[in-house]
């Protein structure tokens, strides 16, 4: 019984973190006036992640409804602790303006960009170190 309930409200945060994704494209933003949607291995040209002043930190799409981000979130805090990089969290149900600003949006979180490359999902500390080196 505590495992169903777990699956539904893992299920309904999905479920809400779709809705405020696409309200989010329907309200739309940037220079052709909508949001590029981020997937796994995407590539964000480096004059636009300049632009967006994404070069030189780590970008961490994020929910605190979502159970992977609750477990990559203490990952992460660890990988910034001892690389010293520049994170900026941004939690998706409450930082809408920034993903406004940005002009792009995680088609799935928790979405992490690194030297202008998406990773969706679970990670280790070590992965992580990895891709920012």
């Amino acid at each position: 019984m505590a495992r169903r309930s777990v699956l539904i409200t893992a299920a309904l945060a999905v479920l809400v973190f779709v809705v405020a994704m696409a309200a989010l494209y329907l309200i739309g933003t940037g220079v052709n006036g909508s949001l590029t949607i981020l997937n796994d291995g995407d590539v964000i040209s480096d004059a636009v992640c300049a632009s967006k002043g994404l070069d030189g930190q780590v970008t961490v799409f994020h929910s605190p409804t979502c159970p992977v981000c609750v477990a990559t979130l203490p990952i992460l805090e660890e990988v910034q602790n001892e690389t010293g990089y520049r994170f900026e969290y941004i939690d998706t149900r409450e930082n809408r303006t920034r993903i406004l600003q940005l002009g792009m949006a995680p088609a799935y979180i928790p979405a992490v960009v690194i030297k202008c490359r998406v990773y969706v999902g679970y990670r280790t500390k070590e992965q992580f170190i990895s891709l920012m080196q």
